[in-house]
């Protein structure tokens, strides 16, 4: 026995052979208390499967405490995990003598019965089972979650179609019927339980639409599903949130002359002044579809009359001009709306979004002063912390480092929004690795790791702290080799600055090639040449990795990202389904694995479709 198991055995105190419960002198103890403190030794002996003992431990609770209903649950888990089949039977059938009417002990013991391979038996008692179960739900939980668990899908889905006739109640069961269906790929049904949810629940709509388009994205018979939503608005035509479903669908799979017809109809003849026009626009700004939003947008403001949305229409019109490459003429409407809309959260956005324009033409001057603009009139927390952030990232590209850190420096202080936080944070640890403050970054990344373990920036930030502890930072920032962490410092720089082949080039120098970090530089300069879009060069150096680092620690990214890059070009299609099936081969449990199984899958479907 290991030494955890044995504290964990001695807790349940044996006396020259006699089992007793021991207590810590707790004064004035409820007896409630006492149990849950019993029960949780239970648990642990549980937990690290000493079953003989927590059920002697059981046994004197039993004693103590009588027939109590989480003891007897306890019994009856402890004899499953423990396969004590027979045991659980026994504790069952006597349940079942002093209450013979109750459901659930049957549908338990039928779980029983299968376990000691009796099917029959143990499809006679969930039926017994059902038969008592009139409008307890939990019966109808329970069949059909053991006919789940033993892959019994069709008899699982009988059952909560038979629990759904007897309340009479259409929606019941559906998230359960939905799920089964799913999960065997009859995604028409599925669809079809969902949408009775979604009449019942018009809210759900956005948890709902997402799981239909996933189906459609995976079905081979996209038209099945479509044709189910349509049965169902045959059924319901004054249901409004079926149109946006079957929108959403037209939308999805680029059919967007349906979709507008669709969101026509939703809007006739209910006076509803042009609103289903801008829930399109809305829908379609989610897909990208950036086209079919600017066309919507203008409909909407031809055909409504009281325009109650004009203002909030522009906007959108604006976002969808600028993500389709037409930035002056976004710049226009950002420019009215920011001059001269009533709506403060409006004039807001569009100054944020100005202000991006201008940055991503280069113009940080103008932008800067844009964002200064609408600092001045924003109460949106989400938009303020944005608009600070962009200024930021703009004040580095002006070379203008100090006045950054005290941007990011704000952000970091408020704390409110958790996400911009972190990046906050670690653009401030980046700033203070660029000037050479090698301790204050430090400190940074460390803060990043605490604070937000498992994070993509907790891993960056591990990524950096690796780096400069290879190099011997010690705690008054001096290193062993202060040279190579500068030039680690100027990649690190010049690739947030868009300079990927300088960065590059840094890191696969002679004097880092044969420093303590060569094997994460050479690494890095792959990624570098990835982000870069330069397919050759990224190969040839995850290529030199792989050759030099057989048994490095990136070695495993380092073959999904050269199969990443083979896949693009159909000459070397097999070379990236060799690298995929290398992952499979050497790392089976490794944290890019299952993404080399999805990427294989995702060929073989392509072959097949070819």
């Amino acid at each position: 026995m290991s030494k955890n198991r044995i504290l964990y055995f001695f807790t349940a105190v044996f006396i020259f052979g006699s089992f007793q419960i021991a207590h810590p002198q707790r004064p004035g103890t409820a007896d409630n208390q006492m149990l849950d403190y019993d029960l949780n030794i239970v648990y642990n002996l549980q937990r690290i499967g000493e079953f003989e003992s927590a059920l002697k431990y059981l046994d004197a609770l039993r004693s103590k405490y009588g027939e109590n209903p989480p003891i007897l649950s306890l019994y009856k888990s402890i004899y499953l995990e423990a396969k004590m089949y027979v045991e659980l039977e026994d504790m069952i059938r006597n349940q079942i003598e002093k209450s013979p009417d109750n459901p659930v002990y049957s549908a338990e013991l039928g779980n029983a019965r299968f376990l000691q391979d009796d099917a029959d038996g143990a499809d006679s008692l969930w039926a017994l089972a059902l038969e008592k179960a009139d409008k307890n739900s939990t019966v109808y939980f329970y069949v059909a979650n053991y006919k789940l668990r033993y892959g019994d899908y069709e008899g699982a889905a009988e059952t909560y179609l038979l629990g759904r006739k007897r309340f009479g109640i259409p929606d019941i069961f559906s998230t359960e019927l939905a799920n089964i269906y799913e999960s065997q790929r009859n995604y028409p049904a599925a669809v079809n339980e969902y949408l009775i949810r979604l009449i019942k629940s018009p809210d759900k709509f956005l948890s709902i639409s997402p799981k239909i388009l996933a189906m459609i994205e995976d079905s081979e018979n996209a038209g099945a599903i479509t044709a189910a939503v349509k049965d169902n608005i045959e059924r319901n035509e004054n249901i409004d949130v079926l149109y946006e479903i079957l929108g959403d669908i037209y939308i999805k799979t680029g059919q967007m002359k349906l979709a507008f017809e669709t969101y026509r109809i939703l809007g006739k003849g209910k006076r509803d002044d042009g609103e289903s026009l801008y829930r399109l626009a809305e829908r379609c700004i989610d897909f990208k579809a950036y086209e079919t939003a600017v066309e919507a947008i203008d409909e909407y403001l031809l055909k409504s009359g009281k325009l109650k949305r004009k203002d909030s229409a522009l906007l959108l019109k604006g976002k969808a001009l600028r993500y389709m490459g037409y930035k002056h003429q976004a710049l226009s409407l950002f420019g009215d709306l920011f001059s001269s809309s009533g709506d403060l959260r409006i004039r807001s956005e569009a100054g944020y979004m100005m202000g991006g324009i201008y940055a991503q033409m280069t113009l940080c001057s103008e932008a800067t002063a844009v964002w200064r603009n609408t600092l001045g009139i924003c109460r949106d927390p989400l938009i303020r912390t944005n608009t600070i952030y962009e200024m930021a990232d703009c004040q580095i590209k002006l070379g203008s480092y100090n006045m950054a850190e005290s941007l990011l420096t704000i952000i970091v202080g408020e704390g409110k929004i958790e996400e911009i936080g972190q990046s906050a944070l670690f653009l401030l640890g980046d700033l203070a690795l660029f000037d050479g403050r090698y301790q204050d970054a430090r400190g940074n990344y460390i803060e990043i790791v605490r604070m937000y373990p498992g994070s993509d920036f907790a891993n960056d930030a591990i990524a950096r702290l690796s780096v400069i502890s290879e190099i011997g930072i010690d705690t008054s920032g001096i290193t062993a080799d202060n040279g190579i962490l500068d030039l680690y410092a100027d990649a690190v720089e010049a690739r947030f600055l868009g300079k990927y082949d300088d960065a590059a080039v840094i890191l696969l120098g002679d004097k880092i090639a044969s420093s303590p970090i060569g094997e994460q530089a050479l690494y890095y300069a792959g990624t570098l040449y990835i982000d870069a879009d330069y397919g050759e060069k990224a190969i040839d150096v995850l290529k030199s990795y792989i050759e030099k680092y057989p048994e490095g620690f990136f070695i495993d990214r380092a073959y999904l990202m050269l199969g990443d890059q083979y896949i693009e070009n159909p000459e070397t299609l097999e070379l990236g389904k060799e690298a995929y099936n290398r992952i499979l081969e050497a790392f089976r449990e490794g944290p890019v694995t299952e993404l080399a199984r999805e990427r294989l899958r995702q060929l073989e479907s392509r072959d097949k479709i070819g």
